[in-house]
């Protein structure tokens, strides 16, 4: 994050171990988990005071499990993204897979013939999407990925 951006959070100079110099000059704060990373370290005890301002981008959601550090700690679901003890319609998903976030959507624009038209021509017919918040979580889906490419 910039200098610029520390102002205008009002973070002082450091490593948050002072609050901040006033009031939050906006509503919400859009972030995904490398800002919100980024913002626990530089803003340090002050992030708490602000936490219900926040709003983190998380394209696939995050599960109350994983969500709530105690819980994910005792049952072994600690994770890179999770454990920030939010309140769970604080993350903002593209897709609902969870009842528990905020189903935000995701915008895609119209296209004219022409760039229909275009598309069609240089179609790729052996693509898939495929996802996943971790390596670990590809280990057993090799094959998958194996035989998409090869059909």
């Amino acid at each position: 994050m910039s200098s610029v951006c520390f102002r205008f959070l009002g973070v002082p100079p450091g490593r948050g171990s002072c609050p901040l110099t006033g009031p939050l000059p906006f509503d919400l704060i859009y972030t995904d988990y490398h800002g919100l990373q980024q913002m626990k370290q530089h803003m340090g005890l002050s992030l708490k005071k602000y936490k219900c301002h926040i709003r983190v981008i998380d394209t696939f959601g995050t599960e109350p499990a994983y969500n709530h550090e105690e819980y994910a700690t005792l049952h072994g679901y600690r994770t890179n993204w999770g454990y920030w003890n939010l309140n769970s319609r604080q993350y903002m998903t593209m897709f609902p897979h969870t009842p528990d976030n905020s189903f935000m959507g995701f915008v895609s624009e119209e296209l004219n013939s022409t760039e229909k038209h275009n598309i069609q021509l240089n179609k790729v017919r052996n693509m898939a999407v495929v996802y996943g918040k971790e390596v670990s979580m590809w280990k057993v889906r090799a094959l998958h990925v194996v035989f998409i490419c090869h059909s």
